[in-house]
């Protein structure tokens, strides 16, 4: 699957290069299906919710995964709300 490009023009070289590795080795697609599995249990949830109910430490993967489906238009944004 073919992903839009995640780090900005302004980032460091460094972030350009963990994009890429991440990308090239399938782990971005891992975390991405990951993250749809949960999307799929628990629909409307917000990204901060789905994180902290699969026990992920790193709450800002399902953030970026999450962008990453929605640019596939895998998911859809939901309406604005406080997270419970």
């Amino acid at each position: 699957m073919t992903y839009p490009q995640a780090s900005r023009t302004t980032d460091p070289d460094t972030s350009h290069q963990a994009e890429a590795e991440i990308t090239a080795t399938g782990t971005r697609q891992a975390q991405a299906d990951y993250c749809y599995s949960f999307v799929e249990k628990h629909p409307g949830m917000t990204y901060r919710e789905l994180a902290k109910l699969s026990g992920c430490e790193d709450r800002n993967m399902f953030s970026r995964r999450l962008n990453d489906l929605r640019s596939k238009h895998r998911v859809t944004v939901g309406d604005s709300r406080r997270c419970k």
